[in-house]
């Protein structure tokens, strides 16, 4: 990935440990589900350090203490003039919360830092600041593409929708059964939930849920968003019925065992090639699990701020740039997940969204309490 080679020997290299600079962690300390984003820039950082340039100094990952929230974490890094990039956050709200804090709009971009996020989707994101890029696909990427797999499994022309109601979920609500009208397929049935239900220990809501789509035909449920398929499931099976289930990319995994008619879309980032291939060998070896897509991606996304380093040296609005002027094929960018550059908007052109049979459910265990905050 580094092109250490081409721009100075690793030998008599000039910089001392003091002089290390830093990928921001931008994420609460305290976040779940972000180890696996962690683990991957570990594994960027380690690989630029093994090659640095003579010219260019070590790298380290900077981690903001526990206790602070999403925008503390957001202007303590920025204003830290040992970072030169970060990455994060994992969904769509907090990154826009965050992005003027990184561009430092307040003041004329004077300490803007560049922001790369792994997996926030919303289509507001695109084109929101020159100082932000993400790596996974948009939602209206991952609506075309379910809308395809509907079109070509349903037999019934009746698909059920199941979302969650936020931003995310209503996005889904709104753009799906238009796609699918367009192609003679009903969404009769569509079907909201809030954070509380997830927690439902009691089979009131999925039982319910689960009655009305056994009663509309469907053969598809569309479930977009956290990946809380399986009290559902349980419910279907109790009522029946055995639709297919769509769900979302945070399934993307390694393969283990087959989970009949559970499928995921999101960006195929762990298709095998070599390069996936051997990093899944370096992860599983070194952590001790399969990486999911969500390591992946955390990776690339720390790997492409290395490299602006090694390219452009330590200046914020030169790795801005570097970044930015990776906008075509003859550019782009090679991590783990494939060639990457960026369109207009800062979208990520690299690897494409598809939809993939789960082959493992035991990440998603049925939530019987609520997970502590801690």
């Amino acid at each position: 990935m580094f092109l250490a080679g081409a721009i100075g020997c690793r030998n008599a290299n000039p910089f001392a440990r003091n002089d290390t600079v830093a990928i921001g962690f931008a994420y609460p300390f305290d976040s779940l589900g972000v180890v696996s984003e962690l683990r991957g820039m570990r594994m960027a950082v380690d690989a630029y350090n093994a090659a640095r340039p003579a010219a260019r100094p070590p790298l380290t990952i900077r981690i903001v203490p526990r206790g602070i929230t999403r925008s503390g974490v957001s202007a303590t890094l920025r204003d830290d003039r040992s970072v030169i990039g970060a990455v994060g956050f994992s969904q769509t709200d907090p990154t826009l919360a965050a992005v003027d804090v990184f561009a430092d709009a307040e003041h004329d971009h004077a300490n803007a830092l560049v922001l790369i996020s792994p997996t926030a989707t919303g289509t507001q994101l695109s084109g929101v600041s020159p100082w932000f890029f993400r790596l996974s696909p948009t939602d209206s990427a991952m609506v075309e593409r379910a809308a395809a797999f509907v079109g070509e499994r349903t037999r019934t022309k009746q698909v059920a929708l199941v979302y969650i109601a936020s931003d995310y979920g209503k996005y889904w609500h709104q753009q799906l059964p238009k796609r699918l009208a367009a192609m003679q397929i009903r969404v009769d049935v569509q079907l909201p939930y809030d954070r509380e239900d997830l927690f439902d220990t009691s089979t009131t809501v999925w039982g319910q849920y689960a009655a009305r789509i056994a009663r509309s035909r469907a053969d598809i449920v569309v479930m977009p968003g956290p990946f809380y398929w399986r009290e559902l499931r349980v419910a279907l099976t109790k009522e029946g019925v055995h639709p297919v289930i769509l769900a979302s990319d945070a399934l993307f995994g390694n393969p283990r065992v087959v989970v009949a008619d559970l499928y995921a879309v999101g960006t195929d980032a762990l298709r095998g090639t070599p390069a996936v291939l051997q990093f899944q060998r370096d992860y599983t070896g070194r952590f001790g699990v399969a990486p999911p897509v969500t390591a992946v991606l955390g990776h690339d996304a720390a790997a492409l701020i290395a490299e602006a380093l090694a390219h452009v040296g330590t200046s914020r609005s030169r790795i801005r740039e570097w970044i930015a002027l990776r906008n075509s094929p003859a550019r782009a960018f090679m991590g783990v997940a494939g060639p990457t550059y960026f369109n207009a908007d800062h979208d990520a052109v690299t690897a494409p969204v598809a939809v993939k049979q789960i082959t493992s459910d035991a990440r998603a265990p049925l939530l019987t309490a609520r997970p502590s905050s801690k």
